[in-house]
């Protein structure tokens, strides 16, 4: 199925209906494409929400109460929205940190890719229950960093 829209309420709107969708019809492989001219771009929403399945507002808000740090994380992105994140960076260890927390949020382990041996080996839950790889996160960074920019074109080029 294929959206192509320059609003990003229907992007969060088809984010929060995926997998109610998916559960409709579970063959589906959704596409947005978003933006105008120069700022169109093209997001798989498979890969985009499937590996934070089950995680919302509550579980983000939980999380963010138990490593507030992350705010910082935040702002920058909102500061800096251009700035492309390296795995290396403290920006990006502060979103894997809250990662870890959206996930478990007793742990003191900082990388997602230690947390999911963690919960995988020692607490036994199943692999759609376990936050994603290091390697996704960042192409969730970018993919998130690419329609942000996006969403900024469009705002600047409809005024």
């Amino acid at each position: 199925m294929y959206v192509c829209t320059v609003d990003t309420d229907v992007i969060v709107t088809i984010a929060g209906v995926f997998f109610e969708l998916l559960a409709s019809y579970p063959g589906l492989d959704l596409w947005v494409g978003f933006g105008m001219g120069k700022y169109f771009q093209q997001i798989h929403m498979n890969n985009l929400c499937q590996e934070f399945n089950g995680k919302g507002k509550k579980s983000a808000f939980e999380a963010w109460k138990s490593y507030p740090n992350v705010a910082e994380a935040f702002k920058f992105a909102v500061t800096y929205p251009f700035q492309h994140l390296e795995d290396s960076s403290s920006t990006f260890q502060l979103l894997e940190r809250f990662t870890c927390a959206l996930y478990d949020k007793t742990t003191s382990i900082c990388e997602v890719n230690e947390l999911r041996q963690d919960l995988f080996s020692k607490k036994v839950r199943a692999m759609e229950s376990i936050p994603p790889t290091k390697v996704k996160m960042i192409y969730y960074c970018v993919s998130v960093n690419i329609l942000h920019t996006c969403i900024i074109g469009c705002s600047n080029s409809a005024r």
